[in-house]
Formats: structure tokens, C-alpha cells, sequence
């Protein structure tokens, strides 16, 4: 349990040392390209999610293509006590970006990242993850 959290209280540190020192541009459009994270603590596990974006193609012209990698590792918790195990995931998604929408959709799933440039952020779902790279 201290390891996985020294990894991710290090981890997030990182993000926002390098939040604070980039200024985002703001602007709706551009490459999303690049690595995103977020971590989590609940009542049945903690653990470390990542996103991966790689533009691939310019699409029709008004949608732009890509690649989403996700990779998360978490540890369950069960009565209270956090399981030594850490278990992992991968997942390889493709996606297209509307800019004017600031939405990623996720084909065939039908998953929606939705994009906030300002804050250099990517959310699914209820999760938060912030860009670091």
C-alpha cells in the first residue's frame, strides 16, 4: 500500500509541476496528443489510470483521428485491507475529435472523453485526468 501510494502521490506531484509551469493556450482546437492521469482511492481499491493520445490522421477534414491507450494498475481492498496484488489493465481505443464540441468519441463503444484545453484535461465519465506530458 505505501509503495502504490508513494507512486501516486509522486506521480501527481509531477502533474502539477508541470501544470503550473506550462500556460495552456485555451483554444478549443490543436493536437491532444500526449499522456494524461489520473489516480483513485475508493472503498474497494486505489490504483493509477492513464491515457495515452496519438493523433493518427487528419480524418474528413473536419474531425480530426486517434489512438487512445488506456493502462490502469490498482489494488483491491477487501475488509479493509489492501491486497498485496496489483493488478493491471490495458485497453487500445480509436477515437475522433470534434473540436467545436470539444468531444473525443470513442468508436465502437460509443464512450465520450470530453476535453477541456483551458485546463489541459480529459474527463470520462466522473474521472479527472490531467495532462503531463
Amino acid at each position: 500500500m505505501k509503495h502504490l501510494k508513494t507512486v501516486i502521490t509522486g506521480i501527481g506531484l509531477i502533474a502539477v509541476a508541470l501544470m503550473t509551469g506550462c500556460g495552456g493556450s485555451g483554444r478549443k482546437g490543436g493536437d491532444l496528443s500526449g499522456l494524461y492521469v489520473r489516480s483513485f482511492e475508493g472503498a474497494f481499491s486505489v490504483g493509477m489510470d492513464t491515457l495515452r493520445l496519438s493523433k493518427t490522421d487528419q480524418g474528413d477534414g473536419k474531425l480530426d483521428l486517434y489512438t487512445i491507450y488506456r493502462s490502469f494498475g490498482y489494488q483491491k481492498i477487501v475488509d479493509g485491507q489492501l491486497q498485496p496484488d496489483t493488478l493491471y489493465k490495458q485497453q487500445q481505443w480509436k477515437g475522433t475529435y470534434d473540436p467545436e464540441h470539444q468531444i473525443l468519441n470513442i468508436r465502437p463503444s460509443g464512450k465520450v472523453l470530453t476535453v477541456n484545453s483551458h485546463q489541459k484535461a480529459i474527463s470520462l465519465g466522473e474521472g479527472i485526468y490531467q495532462k503531463i506530458k
